[in-house]
């Protein structure tokens, strides 16, 4: 078996994965997920909405009192739907559409995956909703934007947290990390047909920034 001295960094796992995780000292994860405050700056920076639905596994991802901040701060509304094994993906992400101004779609293999996906973008653009993914490939699918990390992006922060450990052995890492930098994706199909005009990436990057120095 591994031995237990070796650091392990478990990268690309969803919070959900992490929280499966045996609890071990040395073993860190850096995730897929963008922090919650990041997704929602992002929204803001798109679009003009006042209210943003998600489908959680559980309530993994922010405590309720982050969520309350975030919705002040951001003057946002975040409705957020807790996912059963029974909930039907597609008609759970229709609801969420219909009440809301647009969906943030977390990575979970059991509402978007690829028997889901075409359904779920099709329910869109009929609503004439956006959502907003963790993936570029919806964003080539129909989704009408992506904020994620790249492997390269991942592969750069892997790197130099493992230098900082090799430099300093005194150092130890947090047990939790999220991307430090990220890319996006725009799809201004799908922006044209909603009759939206996006910023350009520096804007939306700008915006983002803003929000996460506050």
């Amino acid at each position: 078996g591994l031995s237990t001295t070796v650091p392990v960094i478990h990268s690309y796992i969803t919070h959900f994965e992490y929280h499966q995780l045996k609890s071990v000292s040395n073993q860190y994860s850096l995730l897929l997920e963008q922090p919650l405050e990041r997704y929602l700056a992002f929204i803001r920076a798109l679009l003009p909405v006042t209210s943003v639905g998600l489908i959680e596994k559980d309530t993994y991802a922010s405590s309720p009192r982050q969520k309350t901040a975030l919705e002040k701060s951001l003057g946002l509304v975040i409705d957020q739907h807790v996912y059963q094994a029974s909930d039907n993906p597609l008609a759970t992400v229709r609801q969420l559409l219909r009440k809301n101004d647009a969906l943030l779609s977390l990575p979970d293999n059991d509402v978007y995956n690829r028997h889901t996906l075409k359904g779920i973008l099709l329910t869109a653009y009929r609503l004439k909703k956006p959502i907003i993914s963790y993936s570029p490939a919806h964003v080539k699918s129909g989704a009408l934007a992506a904020i994620y990390a790249s492997p390269d992006n991942i592969g750069s922060q892997i790197a130099g947290l493992v230098n900082h450990m090799i430099r300093d052995p005194s150092f130890t890492p947090e047990k939790l990390y999220y991307a430090n930098s990220y890319q996006i994706a725009l799809n201004h199909r799908v922006a044209k047909s909603l009759e939206l005009t996006l910023p350009d990436k520096a804007m939306i990057r700008a915006a983002v920034l803003k929000v996460e120095s506050q």
